[in-house]
Formats: structure tokens, C-alpha cells, sequence
């Protein structure tokens, strides 16, 4: 019964854990980031969340990203369709869609 509490606590710790890392990422591209638009090269709907995988360009060098939004906040993007995309210019590996 120990490792079942045990195995609770870590997890719950785990999830703050990617939660506040998320808003971190998101704080850092809002004051450092800058804004491009990429191409969305997958696409799906479950659950009320849209997932979505998307490539850009930085100086030449493809980058690509994924991302998990709800659909009530966020009009569902086409494949092929271009969308906002913010990124650090340092490492453009860091990045979301910037709506």
C-alpha cells in the first residue's frame, strides 16, 4: 500500500513539474521569442484538443513542433495551412504556436 501512495506522490510531483515548465517556455517565448509562421503538416481532433505538428524555417534550417490546444479557444487549423509560430532565436528547438 506504501508503494501505491508512494507511486501517487511521484507522479502528482511529476505533473507539476511539466506544468510548470510549459509556462515557463511560454513566459521565455513572450519576451524573447520571435514570431514566424510555419505550416501544419499534421492534424487531429479528439477530446475537445487539437494536436498538431508543424514545421518552419530559420535561416535555411527546418524546425518542427507539436502542439495540444483546446478547440474552443482555437479555430482548428488545415493541413497545409499556415500558422503563427513564436520561437527562441538562439534555439529555434524551442517553440510553440504563438496564438
Amino acid at each position: 500500500m506504501l508503494f501505491v501512495v508512494l507511486v501517487g506522490v511521484v507522479g502528482c510531483a511529476w505533473i507539476s513539474y511539466e506544468t510548470f515548465k510549459k509556462i515557463e517556455i511560454r513566459d521565455i517565448l513572450r519576451h524573447e521569442g520571435y514570431t514566424l509562421y510555419g505550416v501544419v503538416t499534421k492534424r487531429s481532433v479528439s477530446h475537445g484538443n487539437v494536436y498538431l505538428r508543424y514545421q518552419f524555417s530559420v535561416d535555411s534550417v527546418s524546425y518542427s513542433g507539436q502542439a495540444e490546444m483546446k478547440t474552443d479557444h482555437y479555430r482548428v487549423p488545415a493541413l497545409g495551412e499556415q500558422i503563427p509560430i513564436r520561437y527562441l532565436p538562439k534555439d529555434p528547438h524551442v517553440n510553440q504556436p504563438s496564438n
